[in-house]
């Protein structure tokens, strides 16, 4: 019997949505400091887009998420920072930084797929 080749016809589609989840909280420092220093900011000095205060900062998948600091409008690095979930935001080095603007802001992504549909033939 000789060999047959088949070739199958395969159609599939999928739909895919990434939702990002933004969060934005910003802290304004009241406080002065003498030389370098670790400013840690409780999660309740910060408050939200709408004024409300921040409650806890929520714990962030490595796989879908990040967070960024912005000081006075400038990125920092994030080696300069430590993010504690539930505990506090901190900057590792803070020297006279009274009167800094932060605002902390991360991304979660939730990628959900709504169908997937084959289409075989042959």
């Amino acid at each position: 019997m000789p060999l047959k080749i088949m070739k199958l016809a395969i159609a599939a589609t999928s739909v895919i949505n990434v939702n990002p989840l933004v969060t934005r909280l910003f802290y304004e420092a009241t406080a002065t400091s003498t030389g370098p220093t670790t400013l840690s900011i409780d999660p309740a000095s910060f408050f939200s887009d709408t004024g409300d205060p921040a409650t806890v900062l929520p714990a962030l998948s490595a796989e879908n998420s990040s967070y960024e600091v912005f000081i006075n409008g400038v990125l920092q690095m994030e080696d300069l920072t430590a993010y504690t979930p539930g505990a506090y935001w901190g900057r590792k080095s803070c020297n006279h930084c009274s009167g800094w603007f932060f605002r902390l802001s991360w991304i979660s992504y939730c990628s959900c797929c709504d169908k997937l549909c084959t289409d075989i033939r042959c």
